[in-house]
């Protein structure tokens, strides 16, 4: 059975619409959701991590940061990278002074070669910047457009 739901995870993110081990999973969805879906009926564990945006002190007070901090295993005092079942992508510096959009892209580069080496984890990011930092989605949305299929994006990124 995993070996199968395998086979039709690589045929969806191929594209392969007519393979048959992808036929068997039904009607077809967001990637994301059809990796999950495939996924799950396959018995192919893939831990979930909430994706947030922190400060480089990693002071999880507010917002989506002091969700992960209560909710996902986030660690006070680390602004960046995976903790517990969460990874923190930073949108202020130390003195929670929001970061300039080129060194906020470095984070999230960085986060998305993490995201394509670990097919074991499913990313659900939040909308990073978007909230405390005071960016739009269309100045962080485009800095997630190469995501690998383990990305869970918010809605209209």
């Amino acid at each position: 059975m995993k070996a199968t739901a395998l086979k039709a995870i690589i045929a969806r993110i191929n594209g392969e619409w007519d393979n048959p081990n992808l036929i068997a999973y039904g009607p077809l969805r967001t990637e994301a959701e059809d990796i999950l879906y495939i996924a799950k009926v396959g018995g192919i564990e893939m831990r979930p991590i909430f994706v947030f945006g922190s400060n480089l002190a990693g002071r999880h007070g507010k917002g989506a940061a002091l969700c992960a901090f209560k909710e996902h295993g986030a660690i006070y005092g680390k602004g960046t990278g995976l903790q517990g079942s969460s990874y923190a992508i930073p949108t202020k510096d130390e003195n929670l002074n929001t970061l300039p959009l080129v060194n906020i892209q470095e984070y999230v580069l960085e986060f998305l070669l993490f995201a394509d080496n670990h097919p074991e984890f499913i990313f659900k990011v939040t909308r990073i910047g978007c909230g405390l930092a005071g960016y739009k989605d269309e100045d962080i949305a485009p800095m997630f457009k190469d995501a690998p299929y383990n990305c869970l994006l918010p809605e209209g990124w």
